[in-house]
């Protein structure tokens, strides 16, 4: 797994395998949900060079089980966020972590909304974030971004699940037209969310 790192020399990983604990658990906790919150930021403000800036140039990036680069996630999130208005990225609870101390994974519950710019309807999805962290000696490094479609949870009483069903073919869903199951080459990383 060395050749999936940063190669910059001041990257060196540590070489600890004791997990963390305690409040050392919930501090590292504390600043690796820094990273998600500035995902958060960059991705309410359409901001692909912050969003960029958030992840190593080398991460891995899993879309609904498909992998793509950090460029095609960059250029599919400016395509996806680009006409719609209002678009929040809101990240209800932590789901779950495991935090050792060379290397973290924190998956959070989120919902992204936003507002159709032709009818102005409001629509949101939920899903998983899940983010791994690699600790290199100049701090922690986020080395995987991961994000699925939450499953829907039949019969709940509190939640609806995760979303509108997905528009007739050459309908358009949510005011965003071709970026939903529409898109170049038949495939399209954001379908998981109609």
């Amino acid at each position: 797994m060395g050749d999936d790192r940063p190669s910059e020399p001041d990257d060196e990983f540590t070489a600890s395998r004791s997990s963390v604990g305690g409040s050392a658990h919930e501090d590292a906790l504390a600043h690796l949900t820094d990273s998600a919150l500035r995902i958060k930021e960059a991705i309410e403000d359409r901001d692909g060079a912050a969003l960029q800036a958030a992840l190593a140039p080398n991460a891995k990036v899993n879309i609904n089980g498909r992998f793509i680069s950090v460029e095609e996630l960059i250029k599919a999130a400016q395509e996806l966020l680009g006409p719609v208005e209002q678009p929040t990225f809101d990240i209800l609870s932590i789901e779950g972590s495991e935090v050792t101390n060379e290397d973290a994974l924190i998956r959070y519950l989120t919902e992204l909304s936003w507002i159709d710019q032709k009818v102005w309807e409001e629509h949101s999805i939920k899903g998983v974030l899940a983010l791994h962290h690699t600790k290199t000696k100049r701090g922690w490094v986020t080395d995987g971004f991961s994000y699925a479609l939450r499953p829907d949870v039949p019969k709940a009483t509190d939640d609806v699940g995760v979303g509108p069903t997905p528009p007739a073919a050459g309908g358009t869903f949510g005011g965003l037209g071709g970026l939903f199951g529409m898109g170049k080459d038949g495939g399209d990383i954001w379908s998981m969310w109609y």
